[in-house]
């Protein structure tokens, strides 16, 4: 299974969001190449854990559009909030 979905970083540059039925490589639930433009998300731990790592990996994609550096350790503390405002407000991203 794989969906085709976009997200758009700046308003000129969007990413291609590959959803997977399994893991992205070896164990990995995502990854940003940023120079693809592509978002890869695994199925494989459930819709819940695939919107976090969706998440996750907007952050990364940010990163690479703005030229900026998040800690890693920002990011998977910023990830879990950051889906719960989302879903609370009915604005999560179906995967």
């Amino acid at each position: 299974m794989i969906k085709m979905k976009h997200v758009r970083i700046t308003s000129r540059v969007q990413y291609e969001v590959l959803v997977l039925a399994g893991y992205v490589n070896k164990k990995d639930l995502g990854l940003c190449d940023s120079e693809k433009k592509q978002i890869l998300i695994s199925m494989k731990d459930g819709k819940r854990e695939a919107e976090r790592t969706f998440i996750h990996e907007v952050f990364h994609a940010i990163e690479f559009e703005y030229d900026l550096h998040i800690p890693h350790a920002l990011i998977r503390i910023l990830e879990i909030p950051i889906w719960k405002i989302l879903k609370l407000n009915g604005w999560i991203w179906d995967i």
